[in-house]
């Protein structure tokens, strides 16, 4: 997917209709110039219509 400060993020390039994708987010934050980050989610999926 990618790095992104929005709430909603879509990236659609190279899917094709009926295709599973799976995919894990994490936060992060910069404290003091050291960035910090927190445990990936559980792997959700999504069929592309």
């Amino acid at each position: 997917m990618g790095k992104t400060k929005k709430l909603y993020m879509d990236n659609k390039k190279g899917l094709k209709k009926g295709k599973r994708m799976y995919y894990r987010v994490r936060a992060y934050k910069v404290i003091d110039g050291k960035t910090y980050y927190s445990d990936y989610s559980n792997k959700a999926n999504r069929i592309y219509k």
